[in-house]
């Protein structure tokens, strides 16, 4: 059974070498620092469990695996963060890095956060750090939902809690809506 077991990862070795074999040219995009990856991953799905309770859900169409930073480079992110009783909140980026030690993730390039009500945040960079539940952006913010428009500068989102802080902050209400004191 071992040598069955044996043979077969050296197959699935074989494989990927010459199914990457085409992707030399795409490769150099996927490196840090002019660093090649060690690994190189498509469609991957990593589910991150914290006391038997599903906590997020990353999703990636490629990544790139470094070894000695043990970090993964991301290309078309998606995340779902649980919300526990509620229902998951959902983060899209063009690209991104999850630190594989400390379990944080920084994403960029049109980052979109879509909460299950439909509100939304837009910004160009967000960090998610991990131990803290908290995400977490110092570039502008543009937040919309139920007439209400908030642009800002910086704002931090505890998960935990659902208090959320926009720094340097501009508020616009929709025709007819009001507020009450």
């Amino acid at each position: 059974m071992a040598v069955f077991g044996a043979a077969l990862l050296l197959l699935a070795i074989i494989w990927g070498f010459f199914a990457t074999e085409g992707r030399r040219e795409q490769e150099s995009s996927l490196s840090i620092s002019g660093i090649a990856a060690d690994a190189q991953f498509e469609g991957i799905t990593y589910d991150r469990y914290e006391g038997g309770r599903l906590e997020w859900t990353l999703k990636a169409e490629r990544a790139s695996f470094f070894e000695d930073r043990e970090i993964l480079d991301l290309e078309k992110v998606l995340v779902f963060v649980d919300q526990g009783d509620k229902e998951q909140v959902e983060i899209r980026a063009d690209s991104g890095t999850y630190d594989v030690k400390g379990e944080n993730m920084s994403l960029a390039g049109h980052v979109l956060v879509t909460t299950p009500d439909g509100r939304t945040l837009e910004t160009e960079r967000l960090s998610y750090i991990r131990k803290d539940r908290l995400m977490r952006s110092d570039d502008p913010v543009l937040i919309r939902g139920q007439g209400v428009l908030v642009k800002g500068t910086g704002f931090e989102y505890h998960f935990d809690t659902g208090v959320m802080t926009v720094r340097k902050q501009q508020t616009t209400l929709d025709e007819g809506s009001r507020v009450s004191f």
